[in-house]
């Protein structure tokens, strides 16, 4: 006897969050899944792993009980701006509109909080949705309109390409929406809306919480670290720091993420030495990118084909050069500046501009340009790592990296070899003249949710991984694990409520160097002398 294959209904519900953003809910039964490919696919191990791929896990057993913590759902791809988290509260599920900042834990601990207990705004109901075998189905889309469609039936196995599948019991929910004409905010940044997927019939009173949660703990004053000391502006005009760098000398240097793109400098002993401005740029854009060579610091606004080099004593600008090409990156090595348009590397001449190679077929797609010691050849990373011979401007070699992950950070230890960073704490340390792997190393030992990797720096003892729940994992190089772990390096960015560690650096003496200062006064850098 043929075996019976439930129908899968799906129904459009229009706009749930940004005013670009639309969502589909699908009612379906576990066993119309044919596959699940969804941004956790692994191709090397063909499954999902993560999150994504615990939930196809529950799918495939029909046990639809998935938990993440004491409040978390599980994460679904709304939009194409990134992930956002689905908020369990009772038999409520909530969508908010906000960049999440769970890689801090604190901070995502409070903003659970606002989630719940804000008061509701007149909030407009988007449909109901009937999910009769316990799974639902979220998806973003990118439709126009807010009209409610007809809900579709489909037969036969079902292919999801995007979307997420979330427990909940069989029945029909309601799904409102809120948007928030005084956006609630906190240390976790801001929340402009907030969708709730309820139980149908549930009444939704205007000024009542989601839930009532008891009095959060006062938070206690953190202490320094040993060896710590850490700079910054008084009465900072900034919001955040991100790139930085670091002088032989001690001098310090940092950049600001906004649009006025300030530059500041300290002395070696922490005064004070100057403030210049090289935007303005669109919205509150990344850091600008710094890089000093000699007595220039050579600035990158993050967007445009902008280039500003500035006199690194007195902050004074003394020229500036249009580039060939937009891009983020450039890395300035004599004669020649290294360059990263779109997803390609380009070599040009120095301060001329001209083209000299340029090589199309490699694909970068993150922020990683490394300079070997012996400033004859770079690393640049995408979804693999790519070595050039900088003096014969020739591609070496590329490597995948082992972990299958996407790289977010590279550097040169000083005797030469690669290191690298990625999305889930793993640090791979190889042989750029082979590739060969010499170390894989977890960045992240005590977190069973790994942060990714934002910034990486090598010395000839350690390694500092910058990870993006604010802290620096300092991993000895000859036992080849985390030694300590310095945290409390959140650098929150207003308005999205995501946090980021954009920069670390080892000085001349040893020291190590973070981009980002004391809470309630965000923009500075922190310097630390190890082995004490």
């Amino acid at each position: 006897m043929a075996r019976h294959t439930p129908p899968v209904t799906e129904m459009k519900l229009g706009r749930v969050a940004s005013p670009s953003t639309y969502l589909a809910m699908i009612a379906i039964d576990a066993e119309a899944i044919a596959a699940y490919g969804g941004t956790d696919w692994d191709d090397a191990k063909q499954q999902d792993v993560g999150d994504c791929g615990r939930a196809h896990a529950q799918l495939q057993r029909r046990k639809f009980t998935l938990k993440v913590g004491d409040a978390t759902g599980v994460l679904a791809e709304i939009g194409g701006c990134g992930m956002a988290d689905i908020y369990r509260f009772g038999t409520a599920l909530v969508i908010p509109e906000h960049y999440t900042g769970d890689d801090d834990a604190e901070a995502e601990a409070m903003f659970e909080r606002v989630i719940a207990t804000h008061p509701t705004t007149k909030p407009v109901k988007l449909g109901t949705v009937d999910v009769p075998s316990g799974v639902l189905v979220l998806k973003g889309l990118f439709e126009p309109g807010t009209k409610v469609s007809p809900a579709k039936a489909k037969r036969g196995p079902v292919v999801l390409a995007d979307g997420l599948a979330v427990a909940v019991p069989p029945g029909k929910f309601d799904v409102w929406t809120e948007r928030f004409k005084k956006e609630p905010e906190g240390a976790w940044g801001s929340m402009s809306s907030r969708t709730r997927i309820v139980p149908a019939g549930t009444k939704l009173k205007e000024g009542a919480p989601i839930a009532e949660l008891p009095s959060a703990p006062t938070p206690k004053p953190g202490k320094a670290t040993k060896g710590e000391r850490r700079i910054a502006l008084a009465n900072p005009p900034w919001f955040a720091t991100g790139a930085m760098a670091i002088a032989d000398d001690g001098r310090a240097f940092a950049g600001e993420c906004g649009t006025a793109h300030r530059v500041c400098a300290w002395n070696a002993d922490g005064t004070f030495a100057w403030q210049t401005s090289v935007g303005p740029v669109e919205g509150k854009s990344p850091s600008p990118l710094l890089q000093l060579v000699g007595d220039e610091l050579i600035v990158r606004p993050y967007y445009g084909d902008k280039l500003v080099v500035l006199d690194a004593r007195t902050g004074k600008r003394k020229r500036q050069l249009t580039l060939p090409a937009r891009g983020s990156d450039v890395l300035v090595v004599g004669k020649q500046i290294v360059l990263r348009p779109s997803h390609e590397i380009m070599i040009a001449s120095y301060p001329a501009l001209v083209e000299c190679a340029r090589f199309a077929e490699l694909y970068v797609s993150m922020s990683g340009i490394a300079l070997a010691p012996d400033t004859r050849s770079f690393a640049a990373i995408g979804h693999q790592v790519h070595v050039f011979d900088l003096a014969k401007r020739k591609h070496l070699r590329t490597w995948s990296p082992a972990s299958k992950r996407s790289l977010w950070a590279a550097t040169y230890t000083p005797d030469g070899k690669v290191v690298t960073g990625d999305d889930e704490a793993t640090v791979e340390i190889r042989d750029p003249a082979t590739g060969k792997l010499l170390a894989t190393i977890d960045a992240a030992p005590s977190r069973s949710s790994k942060p990714a990797i934002s910034a990486i720096a090598a010395s000839s003892k350690y390694i500092a991984a910058g990870r993006l729940d604010g802290c620096v994992a300092l991993i000895d190089r000859a036992k080849q694990r985390v030694v300590r772990e310095l945290d409390k390096h959140h650098v929150a960015l207003p308005d999205t409520g995501a946090t980021f560690l954009a920069g670390v650096a080892f000085g001349k003496d040893g020291s190590l160097w973070v981009s980002a200062g004391p809470k309630k006064a965000p923009v500075g850098l922190t310097r630390y002398v190890l082995d004490q």
